[in-house]
């Protein structure tokens, strides 16, 4: 897949703006005496924003040759993703700096028309202050940017965990799940009503809890876990347990850093286009902004390309633990579901932990479900089951590459509103 380019001339933008008139100073001034200081500054004005865009250029250049390499293999992409993320990040802030200092040394060259350099004087002490006050501005909020916090090496949720003598049918069938697969046994099993299932081994804090679980968790999402059968949650759980298998667990680390820092660079490009919008950006936009939005096209198809490969490996094994049938329903089914259990879960934490049902959360879910005006697994074949630390192929194409045809009876069983009473069989409700 070629990877998304964006034109020279978005990147250029802000250099030339800040040049023409500049230059325009140069072409009224070419010969008159009487503004050499004029000249001086225009011609400053004009370096510097070549120098800007000469910066900018070098960094698209860069990041998009080491997209292209990204693309060979995952090793490759991790490097190149991180090498790129560099560059971009020198280049940008650095491209955006000269570009104040452009600019302040284009309105001086402007003032320095004056003949009787009133203006000048004042413009030049108007850019003494405005510049570094400016540039100090722009390094305080840009910096945070274009440099995303490490990964937390714990988190805080809101579940409990399960002892083999608190859920010995859940742990039989985790060790089940886990022998057919051949993958790693966790060191702890949590239930919550968080919006997926995971696996972790970083330190995890339940509730409000001082000491965190160390080593393997294994997260089980309640609401959906209602609705599934047996074999659906072994493939599950197969799935999520060979994050822990061979390799996969440092590429794991590596690609939860990825995303993370993509969130990071998305969220905030969402946050400065909306404050441009409404007359409140920043003046660094130009071209730190469409670095960083070059970086992220750019990378984007090589980051689908090897998160799609381990999502149909670690499919693969889930399938092992039961049928590759069985991991079909699961992903339909999970994918189904999630049109109407995830707005619920949404709203729970908005309400901060508060269900509308007198019952609970669990007994807002089966009302959801029930009355769910439609719930069609064909219509869901192009969604995306919900993961926090991974983004991975739509349901269709993960159910092509198990080798299962999506028919009738498979959305039929997919579309099943009753709960299938495995919570009760496995002693958790």
């Amino acid at each position: 897949m070629p990877t998304a380019r964006i034109p020279y001339r978005h990147i250029l933008v802000g250099p030339v703006l800040v040049a023409l008139p500049a230059l325009l100073v140069l072409l009224l001034i070419s010969s008159e005496s009487w503004a050499a200081h004029a000249r001086i500054w225009a011609w400053a004005a004009v370096d510097i924003c070549v120098l800007s865009g000469a910066l900018a250029l070098t960094a698209r250049r860069g990041i998009h040759r080491l997209a292209q390499q990204a693309l060979q293999s995952r090793e490759v992409f991790l490097s190149n993703f991180a090498k790129a993320q560099r560059l971009m990040q020198r280049h940008a802030l650095a491209a955006d700096c000269l570009l104040l200092l452009g600019a302040g040394a284009m309105a001086v060259a402007i003032g320095a028309l004056d003949p009787y350099r009133e203006y000048y004087y004042a413009l030049l002490i108007v850019a003494a202050i405005f510049v570094p006050y400016a540039l100090y501005k722009l390094l305080k909020h840009a910096r945070p940017i274009l440099n995303p916090p490490a990964l937390a090496s714990g988190a805080r949720i809101a579940a409990r965990a399960l002892t083999r003598a608190q859920a010995p049918a859940l742990w039989a069938l985790v060790d089940e799940a886990s022998a057919r697969a051949k993958t790693a046994v966790p060191d702890h099993i949590v239930i919550g009503l968080d919006s997926s299932f995971y696996a972790a081994d970083a330190p995890l804090y339940l509730n409000r809890a001082e000491t965190p679980l160390e080593g393997r968790s294994l997260f089980l999402s309640v609401p959906y876990l209602a609705y599934m059968t047996r074999e659906e949650l072994a493939v599950v759980v197969a799935q999520e347990l060979a994050h822990f298998t061979g390799g996969e667990v440092k590429r794991t680390h590596q690609f939860a850093e990825v995303y993370a820092q993509i969130s990071h660079y998305m969220s905030h490009l969402h946050a400065e286009a909306t404050m441009i919008e409404q007359a409140k950006g920043h003046w660094w936009g130009t071209p730190a902004r469409k670095l960083v939005g070059f970086f992220l096209t750019n990378f984007t198809p090589a980051l689908d390309q090897w998160a799609a490969e381990r999502t149909y490996v670690v499919d693969a094994l889930g399938s092992a633990a039961a049928s590759p049938q069985s991991a079909a329903l699961a992903l339909l089914r999970l994918t189904t579901l999630a049109s109407v259990i995830q707005p619920l879960l949404a709203e729970f934490a908005h309400n901060g932990g508060r269900s509308p049902h007198p019952d609970g959360l669990l007994a807002s879910v089966f009302e959801a479900v029930s009355k769910a005006p439609t719930l069609d697994p064909l219509a869901h074949l192009d969604g995306h089951p919900f993961h926090p630390r991974e983004a991975q192929p739509c349901t269709r194409q993960r159910i092509e590459m198990l080798g299962v045809p999506v028919t009738a009876e498979l959305a039929q069983l997919a579309s099943n509103r009753e709960p299938s009473g495995l919570l009760e069989e496995l002693g958790l409700r």
